[in-house]
């Protein structure tokens, strides 16, 4: 008996197409938000990229700020992948989309403050999990045009500085104190489980949830306030340039942080470090360094 896998496929289209109608009946004041924020995170990267693109020698020139706005287009995409898979109830492939923001936000936080430090942010990113090529690689082409770009000559003392610092642990303990870290392991945890080839994953898988999905919901949402934010933060050349649409970014901004306060409460991924804290560029009430 011949089987017909074509007809298969729609049986698993079908199924999880019916739970992104579920998700839209239960969710529609979440759809309508977040269309509007990826939509905004769309146009603003057009406008950012149209200034790249228009005069190749501003990205060379203002190499840190260049790599900000190129995660802040990648987590553009991971939060609308994220976006299709939610809620079709593709948890753990939802996750990791969402991680890859999640885990970009620090750096682009660092390097808006500290854009002297960029091109060894990239070299650590080029070594690790490769300690035993660790001096090859960092003498390789590889790596010549981040180390031209940033005077970055190899040495032993190089090499010992990105052992130590520079990674995610790293960069985390310098924008956010002991606390802010705590209260982020805890969603970090879920992200690690999911987004991992580990066998545990199979216990996680779950039936359609309502509340779960509207947590992750809430989740995107969040992320693309922070990822603009980034993107506003990171650009301090271009907006001295008056290159950058400052007055849209901030206006948008504070419109969507009144629809994301909830219970009087909004979760933030700003950086509370005193001497971070005070430069960032719409952060909110209660500033930490006082």
């Amino acid at each position: 008996m011949s089987i017909d896998y074509h007809k298969e496929f729609c049986n698993l289209h079908e199924n999880y197409n019916n739970n992104n109608l579920r998700s839209i009946e239960n969710h529609l004041s979440h759809y309508e938000i977040i269309e509007e924020v990826l939509g905004f995170q769309s146009w603003l990267n057009t406008q950012v990229a149209n200034v790249y693109n228009k005069d190749m020698e501003y990205g060379k020139n203002h190499f840190s700020e260049a790599s900000v706005h190129g995660l802040f287009t990648l987590n553009l995409l991971s939060l609308y992948t994220a976006f299709l898979t939610l809620p079709r109830n593709l948890i753990n492939q939802t996750i990791t989309n969402i991680r890859t923001v999640y885990e970009s936000l620090p750096k682009m936080y660092y390097v808006s403050f500290y854009p002297e430090n960029c091109g060894k942010i990239l070299l650590r990113e080029q070594i690790e999990g490769k300690k035993g090529r660790s001096r090859e690689i960092l003498q390789s082409s590889n790596v010549k045009k981040i180390c031209e770009i940033y005077d970055i000559k190899y040495s032993e003392d190089l090499l010992n500085e990105l052992n130590k610092k520079f990674d995610y642990s790293w960069i985390r303990r310098q924008i956010y104190s002991e606390g802010q870290i705590e209260q982020q392991r805890k969603t970090y945890g879920l992200f690690s489980t999911s987004s991992h080839g580990s066998m545990i994953r199979v216990r996680q898988m779950r039936d359609y949830s309502k509340e779960e999905i509207g947590d992750l919901f809430e989740l995107i949402e969040l992320l693309s306030f922070f990822n603009i934010n980034c993107e506003l933060n990171g650009h301090r050349k271009m907006i001295e340039e008056e290159k950058f649409p400052v007055k849209e970014v901030i206006d948008f901004s504070e419109k969507l942080r009144a629809k994301l306060v909830r219970g009087g409460k909004m979760h933030s991924l700003f950086p509370d470090r005193p001497e971070i804290a005070k430069k960032v560029m719409l952060h909110p009430p209660g500033k930490p360094w006082e």
